[in-house]
């Protein structure tokens, strides 16, 4: 998930994802306005991960490969509980 850590949108996928049970999920998180270094080298793929028309995004991810982000919770839920039934 790409978003600003104190914006409402942000949180809003935060809750999101949380509400979804996926024990065997892994969440990364990354603010577009600090360096992630760390992340960008644990998790090379999210180096181009970005915010979507300035809001916060969530990218699934599974086989290796990541859906395109979405911006909207009930997506995100939606998209979660495909992957992980």
């Amino acid at each position: 998930m790409v978003g600003r850590r104190e914006g409402d949108d942000t949180t809003k996928l935060l809750e999101a994802a949380a509400s979804v049970y996926a024990p065997e999920a892994t969440f990364l998180f990354r603010d577009p306005d600090v360096s992630e270094e760390g992340l960008s080298r644990l998790a090379p793929f999210t180096k181009d991960m970005s915010l979507v028309d300035g809001l916060a995004a969530a990218y699934v991810c599974h086989d290796r490969a990541c859906d395109s982000p979405t911006t909207s919770a009930q997506a995100l839920i939606a998209k979660l509980k495909e992957t992980n039934p």
